[in-house]
């Protein structure tokens, strides 16, 4: 994926996706985790690899669906159909009662737009951070046998991005350690 760099206008447009996520959360999120800043590492770290300004905002935008009252038609009309089209592909069908499966029905959906992938690797590596808190080995591994389930998925189109580098790195690092979490 070809990287660039912003220009003042891009960073504008960045910053005015921070202020709506500020805005939505503290509004009405249902979420238990520290959303914003969830969000603002997701984009933070795609914005540090260089990646385009639609990218990042995106990345800032994707839990807003699943976790406030933010409507899609609300991220369309404020940020356009591109950026609302990739908070679509990266939220998880709710309607969906088997977490695993709702996971790899949103990775496999996923699978066809690479930014989407990239977005999806930069959430996943943010949320293993807190995988030590799972709480027990069976939700532990759970959570590696998400992270892998995509690591399949998305190989094919992100082999050659750092990002999707690190995340396998960093899966294998959670791997080796699962059993010294919870003896």
């Amino acid at each position: 994926m070809k990287l660039d760099t912003k220009t003042y206008t891009d960073n504008l447009e960045i910053d005015n996706a921070l202020k709506f996520l500020v805005k939505k959360v503290n509004q009405h999120c249902h979420s238990t985790k520290p959303l914003l800043s969830h969000c603002i590492r997701v984009a933070f770290r795609l914005d540090s690899l260089g990646y385009k300004k639609d990218i990042v905002i995106a990345a800032l935008l994707h839990d807003l669906i699943e976790d406030t009252d933010t409507s899609i038609s609300e991220i369309e009309k404020r940020f356009g159909k591109k950026i609302a089209n990739l908070v679509t592909l990266l939220t998880f069908d709710m309607n969906i009662n088997d977490k695993l499966v709702r996971y790899q029905s949103n990775f496999s959906r996923c699978k066809k737009n690479k930014t989407a992938l990239l977005i999806r690797s930069s959430d996943l590596m943010e949320n293993s951070f807190y995988y030590h808190k799972a709480g027990s080995l069976a939700t532990y591994q759970f959570l590696l046998q998400k992270m892998s389930y995509f690591i399949q998925v998305a190989k094919p189109k992100l082999s050659d991005e750092k990002l999707f580098k690190d995340l396998i790195v960093r899966y294998n690092f959670l791997k080796k350690h699962e059993n010294f979490l919870y003896k």
